[in-house]
Parts: structure tokens; C-alpha cells; sequence
């Protein structure tokens, strides 16, 4: 890399990216502009400047491993492992309830549990409030 002055933008990520090359820099925020410099002598690292006053707020370091995914790791095998807790179940299930109610709550059945439910709620207090009159009278 040659030496040099630049004059470069943040990305959203932390990155500075200079002649193609992403510098890491926790010396400003995401969308700051900043002033670079990069010595050919220093590997891999450029000073970071205020582009107003020139003063030195950090350094930015080249990545030198590419950008990778970061994968979990294989789960242990089933002998391996041990017995779920009780709220871990029932909280899968609970999940699991949610996921079956928010897919019936997309489609015309939904609409149509409403409909019905709604009918037995609205005649069917004309039949039990009176019942209720004629109890507590």
C-alpha cells in the first residue's frame, strides 16, 4: 500500500475502506467522515485524524482475515446431552402455539373463528342474560 492522505467515510459496519482494503476502527462512529493516513511502513495500520483539527482520535488496523460467516457450533450428539427443563419445553411449546396462532390468524380461518365466536357472544347473551334476570331476581 502507498503512503497517503485520505478523507473517507465510516461504514455502518466500523470500516474504513481504503484502496479496496477495510481498515477496523472503533475510533469513530458509523457515517462519521474521517481523516486517514497511512504510512507504507506501518503494516497494516493507518492513524485516524478529526478532519477539522487534524487531532489524532485512534488508529484503524487492516483485516487481514476475510469476512466469514460465523456458524454455531454442531450440537453434541443426543446421548450427549441433557434432559430439558421443564420451562425450556413449555416454552417451546408456547412458541410453537404462537407460530400455529399467527398462521390462522393470516388466513381466512381466522376470520371465520372470529365470526363465529363473535355470534355466540353477541345472541347467545340474549339467552343467558335473561337466565341470569330470573336468578338473582
Amino acid at each position: 500500500m502507498k503512503k497517503g492522505t485520505y478523507l473517507r467515510c465510516v461504514t455502518r459496519h466500523g470500516f474504513i475502506q481504503i484502496e479496496g482494503r477495510r481498515y477496523s476502527t472503533n475510533a469513530a462512529r458509523p457515517g462519521d467522515t474521517v481523516l486517514v493516513r497511512v504510512d507504507a511502513q506501518d503494516l497494516d495500520l493507518a492513524h485516524v485524524f478529526r478532519p477539522e483539527s487534524e487531532a489524532l482520535i485512534g488508529w484503524a488496523f487492516r483485516r487481514t482475515v476475510p469476512h466469514t460467516r460465523l456458524r454455531a457450533p454442531s450440537s453434541p450428539p443426543m446421548g450427549a446431552r441433557e434432559p430439558a427443563r421443564p420451562r425450556d419445553c413449555s416454552r417451546a411449546v408456547w412458541l410453537r402455539l404462537a407460530e400455529i396462532n399467527r398462521k390462522i390468524e393470516d388466513s381466512w380461518i381466522g376470520d371465520l373463528i372470529g365470526t363465529i365466536f363473535l355470534f355466540v357472544i353477541i345472541f347467545g347473551s340474549f339467552w343467558i342474560l335473561p337466565l341470569i334476570y330470573e336468578v338473582f331476581k
